[in-house]
This record gives C-alpha cells, structure tokens and sequence, in this order.
C-alpha cells in the first residue's frame, strides 16, 4: 500500500510518458494491422493461390497481418489501463492535498507520514490566560522524529482528528485497490515471453476490474460449493479473494446473482456448525473473517443494485433481497440433514460489517419483526437454536438476529432514519421487545449486544451519522431527523426508569447533535421557544443521568453547546431576543442538568449504595477522554472546550467530596465555577451590550442572573 508521502509526493512524469508512448505504440500497431489486412492479405486472398508452397505462405501472410491487429489491440489495452491508472492516482493525489487544506483550515496540521496533529499543539493557555508550552524545542524534535504524536493529538480536536485520518485512509486503500487492479491487468495484457498477441480482453481499467470481479467471483463460488468439505486452506483462499474483491461491484453483484439465497444460507449454516467441523481454532477464525467479508461483499451489492447503474442488475439484486428476507423465518437443514438455525440467525451474523439498502433493510427489518411477534413469546425461538446446534464461533455468533440487523441499519442512516419513522417500529425496538424471553447476549459495551446495536440505529436516525464510521461528522439535520427524535423521546419517557442502560450513551450523544435544540428547551421560559418537548427530553436526560459516563458526556458536549448558544440572539423559531436573555438561558439549562442528575441519584431505584458507585465512577473522569468521542457535537469543540469542562469537572468532585445536595444547596452553589466561566465568555461576546444595560453593566450582576436562572431552571415546571 502507498504511504501518504509517497501519494503526495509521487511524480506522474513517468507515467505520463509512458502513457503517451502507449498511445503512440497502440495507434501505430492498429495502422499497421489495417495495412496489412487491406494490403498483403487482402492481396493474398485475392490471387486464389494453390498448391503447397502457395497454402504455406498464405498461412504466414495472413498469421503476420492478424497479430499486427492483435498487437494493437494488446497495445491500447495497455494504453487505457495506464492512462486510467494515472488517472485516478492523480485523483487520489488531489484528495489527499485537498484534506491537508481542510485540516489546516481546522487548526489541524497533516504531516509528512500522513499523522494529524494540532497546530501549535505544544501550546495552551494557562489558568491566568498566559500562553504556556508543554515541550522544549528538543522534546518536540524528538517526539516527531519517534513518531511519537500524541503530545500534539489535544482531546477537543480528537473528533476532527479522527476524521481526517480515516479519510486519509479511505483514499490510500482506494489508492491501492486500483494499482493492484492495473498491476493484474497489466501482467494479464503482457502475457508471458514468448506468447503470442491475443484480441485484448478489455480496453479501460474498469473494464479490467469488471472482467477480474467475474473471474474472482466465479473462483469463489467454486470455493463455496464444497460446503463444509473445504478444506481450512481453501477457506482462507476464499476470504483472500472477499476481501481483495470487497469494493468491486462487479465482482459483488456476480457473486450474488449466482449465489441464491437458499444456497448461501445453507453455507452459512455448514461453515458455522462446530459439530461437523470439529474444533478448530483457526478453523473457526478463518469463518469468522469469511463471514465478516461476505457481509461487507453482500452489502456493496445490495447498495451497487440500487445506484441506478444497468450494468449492476438492480432487478437482480432487488429480488435477491426479497427472496432472503422470505427466507428468514425458515430453518436451515444443514447438508447433514440436522436441523441448524433461522435464515434470519445466518444472514444477520455476516450483516452487521456490511452496508446495505435502504429497500433490503427496511424489507427485511419488517419481515424480521413480523416473525418475531408471531412467537409466543415474541422472540422466543430464537434461543432455542442453542439446543440444536453449536456455532464454531462461540460467543460471536449472535442468536438474536436483530443485533446484526441493527448494526447494519447504524451503518446506513438513511434506512435507519425509514425504520424509526414508523411508529409502530419505533415502539416496539425501543421499548416492545420481551427481554426476558430474548437471548442474553453481552455486547462490546457490556449491555445486550441487541440494545447497543438498536441504540446505534436511533443514534443513526436522528443524526444522520454512520456510529460505526471512524470519518463520519456531523450532517445538517432533516426534517425526519427531528421527527424521529420527538417519536423517540415520548416512546422512551413514557416508560421512565424502565428504559433500557444500552440507550443511555446514544441518547447523550443523539443530544449532542441536537445540542442547539436542547439548550433552547432546556433553557426556554416559554414553550414557543422550545423545539422539544420539556418533560420527555427532562425524563431521558434524567435516565441517561443514572450512568455516570453518559451524564458526563451530556454534560461536556451541553458545555460547549451553551457557549455557542450565547450567538444565537433568537429563539428556536426566529423570534429575537436581549443577548441577557443568553445568559439566562444557559443558566436555566444548567438548572436543568442539574435537577436530571439529582433526581436520578435519589429517585426510587437509587441508594446509597448505588450513589457511592456512581460518585466513584465519576471521580475517575477527565474531561479529555470524553471529549475525544464526541464527533457528533460538530466543532464546537475546537473553542475553549479544556476551560468550560474542566471548570465542570472541578464543580462535579467538588459536590461529591462535599456531598452537596440539591436538598441542601441551590444549583448556583453547587455549579458556581461553572456558571462563572459561562458569564465570563458571555461578557467576552456581548460586551457592548453588556456594558451599557442595566443589571449587566458589572460583573456581580452578570454573575447575578445567570445565578437565579440556574436556580429556576432546577424546576422542572419552570
């Protein structure tokens, strides 16, 4: 694979001229092979020679004149996979000068092996806003020449940084997929010494990876019609050849179009059975990696079918999802003739690495549910699969099929943002499914698997976001995000302290995104101010409260959000207002927050038991490692974000070394660091208004109202 450097660096001087050559090679080979067909050949079938000698030498005449032809026709092979090779590494090139541009313009700095850093990451501002430096000169020199970057890596730039990397990343596999694909073309096109020209089988790069995906293709198939009798070798050949192949859309469409649903489940079903297989470590981590493959190779059908493009097959590919999503609520007989698990079970274990469309999810997520509630319980059938047979994954194969079907519907907003319109959907995932009859499977959070991944897809319906994607940032919101958040915060109030943990972290980070909405109706005196409604967005923040890094990061994010509030001179529907009424407003959110957390911790569940726990996780806290994995607040972040929250933070260990309580003190003196930096970057913003208004004019009355709208918004009434 090329380093950053190398693309960024490459010079196409080479190249360019070797595509010229190519050029001139393939138009003189093609005028030569016209001449000798309309010349010494066509002269040669004329004279109606016979005879021996005659045969002979026609036979010679008529070889030369045609591998002229066929020469040129190799040579203009050679040509456009060079020329279109160029052409998308110089592509590739731009991309990659054109994110150096963006993270410059994001006060980040690409260096010259392709790492993200902060420029003048080395300084901070201190506690009395003197600039300060982390490193000498010769510690910095020496942690770049090391490669030793985290020193410049800030947490509030984290997000941004993230992005960029795995954007970087993107474009360097992109990079690499084609030069292996003219590599092959190239060595195919040349022959070996000594062959003879041959018609060229394909004339553009894509033509060659179109004709290198039917030939992959077909050599995986044969790979998976010996089932269970493949040997550990060839499944890993087959793995080699998914994932060489996995953003080739000719290559996923083919192997799909011949690989019918039924065929591919009853494969699923035999490379999965330990019993048949025996146990087998590598065994069992080779089907995990073709299973994962497969999934994202199915996924770049599913989405290439829908793209508009003939060449892909949509009809194909459109009824191929519906035939499996029929197939799901059937058992598998393996090839043994044992009973194996649902379609559903099989297809959903390989989905979740993939992305899919938004047909075939929202397809086979109704066809999913409607099996599901036809069980008594619903859900229920699902565990008995353990009884009948034992996967060679273990733990990784998930029973329940909703799990991979949620994570794929995270990884494709726009099918998720469809499932969660649908109320009857919405209700059902977030609060209808029977957990006491679903099986009991833990996730990579510690929750169930199926809850994170349904969290997930909420997170993805109302953000727009991809949770799963490491370059994902925030997109402006639509009309259906907004719809799907409303629909999601009544469904999830209404149940209260049922709601399930898994939820907690999405919710905050699902507010995050919504920040501006948030802090309009957290900090609204009225309700045309709010876009929200108080009492569910009240009931949700107070659930997701009762987990300590949930609320903390709610809380870091709704810092910065307050922030950038003291900007918006309006309300949520376009109504102006005092830039006072700012600074009310972020100290009536504050109140609110604050009342959240303190009804969580002292509500009906809570003891004091589970209090000293949560206060303990707490104490652990620093706000850098929050703050990284935030992506979802946009850039907020990249503005002071390390004294807002840290000044949160000194407040928060304050009030549990203490054991302050709202029973005994006011949120302003409890929160009182807090809301002294937000009147302080108010007073930075409105000065001039601040100044010459009455209440305003001195720092105790700023300090003043913010203190009593923080006092008023603890009322959850108010």
């Amino acid at each position: 694979m090329p380093t950053y450097e190398q693309l960024t660096g490459l010079d196409f001087a080479r190249l360019n001229q070797a595509v010229e050559d190519w050029d001139t090679t393939a138009q003189r080979m093609t005028e030569l092979g016209e001449e000798s067909s309309d010349g010494m050949l066509a002269k040669t079938r004329a004279a109606n020679w016979y005879g021996m000698s005659a045969t002979a030498s026609g036979e010679r005449i008529e070889h030369a004149a045609l591998a002229f032809t066929y020469a040129g026709s190799q040579a203009s092979g050679i040509y456009g996979v060079l020329r279109d090779f160029r052409d998308q590494q110089k592509d590739c090139q731009r991309r990659l000068r054109e994110l150096s541009e963006e993270a410059w313009e994001k006060g980040l700095s690409v260096t010259h092996d392709g790492q993200v850093v902060a420029r003048g990451g080395n300084a901070y501002v201190d506690g009395n806003g003197n600039q300060q430096y982390r490193l000498t000169d010769e510690e910095v020199e020496r942690f770049y020449r090391h490669g030793d970057y985290s020193q410049f890596q800030p947490p509030e730039l984290q997000a941004e940084i993230t992005s960029i990397k795995a954007r970087i990343q993107v474009v360097l596999d992109e990079s690499d997929e084609s030069d292996a694909a003219a590599a092959r073309a190239l060595r195919e096109l040349a022959g070996d010494d000594g062959d003879p020209f041959v018609m060229s089988s394909y004339s553009t790069l894509e033509s060659a990876e179109r004709m290198q995906g039917f030939e992959d293709a077909e050599e995986a198939l044969a790979l998976i019609d010996k089932g269970p009798a493949a040997t550990n070798e060839e499944l890993a050949r087959l793995n080699e050849l998914l994932d060489s192949q996995q953003n080739n859309a000719y290559f996923a469409t083919h192997l799909m179009g011949q690989l019918p649903p039924d065929k591919l489940l009853l494969f699923l079903g035999d490379i999965y059975d330990a019993e048949g297989a025996g146990a087998d470590d590598r065994r069992a981590a080779i089907v995990g990696d073709v299973g994962e493959n497969l999934g994202i190779v199915l996924g770049q059908a599913s989405q290439s079918g829908h793209a508009g493009t003939d060449a892909i097959q949509p009809d194909m590919v459109a009824a191929w999802e519906d035939d499996m999503a029929a197939l799901g609520g059937q058992r598998v007989i393996l090839s043994d003739g044992r009973q194996g698990p649902y379609g559903f079970q099989l297809m959903s274990n390989i989905m979740g690495s993939g992305e899919y469309s938004t047909h075939y999810l929202t397809n086979y997520h109704e066809a999913l549910v409607s099996w599901e509630q036809e069980m008594s319980p619903p859900g229920s059938a699902w565990n008995r699969t353990a009884a009948l047979y034992t996967p060679i994954t273990g733990d990784d194969f998930r029973l329940d099929p909703m799990t991979g079907l949620m994570e794929a519907t995270a990884r494709s907003p726009e099918a998720a943002a469809t499932v969660f319109s649908n109320d009857d959907a919405s209700e059902y995932l977030l609060t209808g499914r029977p957990l006491e009859s679903l099986p009991p499977e833990l996730g990579e959070g510690g929750g169930r698997a199926a809850s994170e991944a349904i969290g997930n897809a909420f997170l993805a319906a109302t953000t727009g976001m991809n949770p799963y994607d490491p370059a994902a940032l925030p997109v402006e919101h639509e009309d259906v995000h907004r719809r799907n958040l409303d629909r999601g915060l009544a469904i999830m109030a209404e149940v209260g302290d049922d709601l399930q943990p898994e939820f907690r972290e999405p919710m905050a980070k699902v507010f995050l995104n919504h920040g501006e909405e948030y802090v309009q109706t957290s900090g609204g005196l009225s309700e045309r101010e709010r876009p929200l409604h108080k009492a569910h967005l009240f009931e949700v923040t107070k659930q997701l409260s009762r987990d300590p890094d949930a609320y903390a990061l709610l809380n870091f994010g709704i810092n910065a959000n307050l922030v950038e509030s003291f900007h918006h001179t309006e309300t949520f529907d376009g109504e102006p207002i005092d830039p006072g009424d700012t600074l009310g407003r972020a100290g009536m959110a504050v109140g609110f927050l604050e009342q959240a957390r303190y009804e969580a911790l002292h509500g009906e569940l809570a003891t004091a038991e589970s209090r000293a726990v949560w206060d303990a996780r707490m104490q652990y806290h620093g706000w850098g490692g929050i703050v990284g994995q935030t992506p979802y607040a946009g850039d907020i972040f990249q503005r002071g974000v390390d004294v807002w929250s840290q000044k949160w933070l000194d407040d928060e260990l304050n009030r549990i070394n203490e054991g302050y309580s709202l029973d005994t003190q006011e949120v302003s003196d409890i929160r009182d660091g807090q809301l002294e930096t937000l009147t302080e970057e108010w007073h930075e913003i409105h000065s001039g208004w601040a100044d010459s208004s009455e209440s305003y004019d001195t720092w105790n009355g700023r300090l003043r109202e913010i203190h009593e709208s923080a006092n008023l918004g603890n009322n959850r009434n108010s």
